[in-house]
């Protein structure tokens, strides 16, 4: 029984990483690309100053935390 908890755990995790992963993405496309599909949302100037860095942030973050991990370590002669 104890397995099935940490293995709904797993998934629920899993699950909510897809999900802001993929809203992410659907804000990407319907907010600022408009290349594969629109919703014919108009976003003002102002707001773009606001939502873009927003969106970035995930991304930012996803490549300073590579850094950290994938850091090779320096070489004492």
């Amino acid at each position: 029984m104890q397995i099935f908890k940490s293995f709904s755990g797993i998934l629920l995790f899993i699950g909510v990483l897809l999900s802001f992963a993929f809203l992410e993405e659907f804000l990407w496309e319907t907010l600022v690309w408009n290349e594969h599909f629109s919703l014919d949302i108009i976003v003002s100037e102002k707001w773009f100053q606001f939502l873009v860095p927003l969106l970035i942030v995930p991304q930012l973050t996803h490549y300073l935390l590579d850094g950290f991990i994938w850091r090779k370590p320096k070489k004492v002669a």
